[in-house]
């Protein structure tokens, strides 16, 4: 892909602010197995291993346990940053294929991004049920050697959940099960776009998780969104708390925040959310003040790319106290901390997210070399997009 063609697609990212969920996915169905992993990193961990043809996985990379004395070899010749584990089952056997990441890793980059990294693949095995085995193999790759036992899965469902709808303008269309996540599909009744949503689960009245998506728009009039709720897997609760098996589940339907700036449903999660877009928003306009600014002439000098990268990294991530004001006004029914504390936090993540954001897919376009004329394309791009808004 060109940089420019790959610019527009970054900048329409950033303008329906960076959408979590606008791309839904058909649910994973768990089978009766899960996994565990020891002594990978920081904690233990537990997860569904899914029905064929799906695969799971997990990537470790910060706190991995390192060998200190590790020596490169012909074989080997950089350690791993990064151990990617992937887990399946072939007919009704647990599979472990674990591959390792060779080099460095960029600053500001992702596991989307490692792929074009130098890998080897460490280990590829069956998991005999209940058998804890420990993969040694990782030591030629300055990893320490961890362990991973596959089991069947405890009963997981406890019974349909309540589900709590506090907005006025969602109706749950359907709702399935398709362990281990609860599916909701709602759809948006009102004749407003809805921009922003918020759910979260409750397990015997303690939240457990909960998920956001924004977009411009997210859900328009008329149309289904689909929410997906999962709560811990007994082996993972029981890790963690001595408490005895739940008897009660909630989904809850806390907000949404339509495209003119209101709102249903809880004023917290609604100010947060709203504060949060306007952050991005407020970075999104600022950083095509930066590429407007730039003469046509200079825009095709491949150079201006690491300028244009150094000066948005210079973009401030301080929030103006009137922004703040003018959301605690509007949502003046929000408790005392998200009014006094929460929006203004909010705000800043906006202006922070954005900002790593259009350095990490500036990395990216460096990598690939310029292209002559992408700067004047990318600054009627810019233009057009801010006006429209999409």
């Amino acid at each position: 892909m060109q940089p420019l063609k790959y610019f527009a697609v970054l900048i329409l990212g950033l303008t329906v602010f960076f959408a979590t969920a606008a791309a839904q996915r058909p649910p994973l169905r768990a089978s009766d197995y899960n996994v565990e992993l020891l002594d990978l990193d920081d904690r233990p961990h537990i997860f569904t291993i899914y029905e064929p043809p799906a695969r799971g996985g997990y990537i470790a990379h910060v706190n991995l346990k390192r060998i200190t004395d590790w020596k490169a070899s012909a074989e080997v010749p950089f350690a791993a940053a990064a151990l990617r584990l992937q887990f399946w089952l072939e007919g009704n056997t647990p599979q472990l294929e674990v591959t390792a990441y060779l080099g460095k890793i960029a600053p500001r980059s992702n596991p989307g991004e490692w792929e074009k990294m130098a890998t080897a693949i460490v280990v590829s095995r069956s998991l005999a049920p209940d058998e804890t085995v420990t993969i040694s193999e990782t030591d030629k790759f300055g990893i320490q050697p961890f362990q991973v036992r596959a089991f069947r899965a405890q009963p997981w469902s406890v019974g349909p959940p309540q589900i709590t709808n506090k907005t006025q303008s969602l109706t749950v269309d359907s709702f399935s099960e398709a362990r281990p996540a609860y599916t909701l599909k709602v759809r948006n009744v009102s004749h407003k776009a809805i921009n922003a949503i918020h759910s979260y689960g409750l397990e015997n009245d303690r939240k457990q998780g909960g998920s956001g998506s924004s977009a411009t728009p997210l859900i328009p009039a008329g149309r289904i969104f689909v929410i997906q709720q999962r709560f811990a897997l007994s082996e993972e609760r029981l890790k963690t708390t001595e408490q005895s098996e739940p008897t009660k589940r909630e989904i809850v339907i806390a907000a949404i925040v339509f495209d003119d700036g209101t709102f249903e449903g809880e004023p917290d999660q609604a100010a947060e959310m709203a504060a949060n877009m306007t952050g991005d928003r407020i970075q999104l306009l600022r950083i095509n003040s930066l590429v407007d600014a730039v003469s046509d002439s200079a825009l095709r000098d491949p150079e201006q790319f690491k300028k244009l990268k150094s000066d948005i990294a210079k973009l401030s991530e301080e929030v103006d106290p009137a922004v703040t004001n003018e959301l605690m006004l509007r949502f003046s029914t929000a408790s005392e901390d998200t009014r006094n504390r929460r929006i203004k936090d909010e705000i800043a993540n906006g202006l922070r997210s954005t900002k790593i954001h259009v350095l990490r897919e500036i990395d990216k376009l460096e990598l690939q070399g310029g292209n002559p004329d992408f700067g004047l394309r990318l600054k009627h791009l810019m233009t057009t997009l801010v006006k429209t808004g999409n």
